[in-house]
């Protein structure tokens, strides 16, 4: 697919609930506050993000070999050409890979001044 849009966004959500933000707010104590309630500190909203963006991640992963594996039975049943399941399977199987790479890498730490 093409068309994704990588520009800056107008807002960031909630990692507890996907709702919208408000701006930070300072008083009494710096924290980000969602339309729900949801009150995280700027450490608390950086780790629950990357919580969120592992299971995100992880999902896709799993999604992938799952892909895989739909393409080897489709194949055994004689339902798609072999080569076109090898070609398939290769391609999810390289995605998937590249989401194992992705979420064994680190992540800068948050920084120690939040």
């Amino acid at each position: 697919m093409t068309g994704y849009n990588m520009q800056r966004p107008y807002t960031i959500t909630c990692p507890e609930c996907g709702g919208a933000l408000f701006p930070m707010i300072a008083e009494p104590a710096p924290h980000f506050e969602c339309h729900i309630g949801h009150k995280l500190s700027p450490e608390t909203m950086m780790e629950s993000q990357l919580k969120r963006l592992e299971v995100s991640l992880s999902a896709v992963m799993v999604g992938m070999k799952e892909r895989a594996e739909l393409c080897r039975q489709l194949e055994q049943s004689g339902l798609i050409h072999r080569e076109t399941a090898i070609k398939m399977i290769a391609e999810a199987d390289e995605r998937a890979r590249e989401m194992k790479k992705l979420l064994e890498s680190s992540w800068l730490p948050i920084p120690a001044e939040l």
